[in-house]
């Protein structure tokens, strides 16, 4: 692990991550299985953000696999997660790291609109969920000891995850 991944973790932590982890792509689990998830279970399928028109799990893979390090964010709150991916993003952007990139939910807006980029409040922010392309969070985080579970109600606390590929 390189300093600048330890200053990208350290910033995460530091903005209120429960935990943040420089980890090697190549420990990613991916499983095409999730976009039947996506497809066929979330309301937000189709939006800007993770359009089928867009790219496939199968077709993202190996574009995520030409990065060799990544941040995996682990918080409590979508809104928090998104914030900090969105920014270590962009401080990897500025520090040279050009083609970093973020996968989270998107949660910019209370409610979506963003049918199409035009109908999005906030395009530069709208990025794809990491199981919309093939990302198989539950079997990445348990590989680092970290928590998940399915949740069988909404009273439970959630355990949110990002990514930010920047090497």
């Amino acid at each position: 692990m390189g300093p600048d991944m330890e200053k990208y973790a350290r910033m995460a932590l530091d903005m209120g991550a429960v935990d943040a982890l420089a980890i090697d792509v190549q420990d990613i689990v991916f499983d095409p299985r999730t976009y039947l998830k996506c497809a066929w279970g979330c309301e937000e399928f189709g939006q800007l953000k993770c359009s089928p028109d867009l790219i496939k799990p199968w077709e993202a893979e190996p574009i995520f696999r030409r990065y060799g390090k990544a941040i995996l964010i682990h918080t409590h709150e979508k809104r928090l997660n998104v914030d900090i991916a969105w920014e270590i993003e962009r401080a990897a952007f500025l520090d040279g790291y050009y083609f970093a990139f973020a996968l989270y939910d998107c949660s910019a807006c209370e409610i979506c609109e963003a049918g199409s980029r035009a109908d999005c409040a906030h395009p530069e922010k709208a990025r794809p969920g990491d199981d919309f392309v093939g990302i198989d969070v539950y079997a990445t985080v348990r590989k680092f000891g970290l928590p998940i579970e399915v949740l069988t109600d909404r009273q439970q606390r959630q355990d949110r995850y990002s990514f930010v590929f920047i090497t």
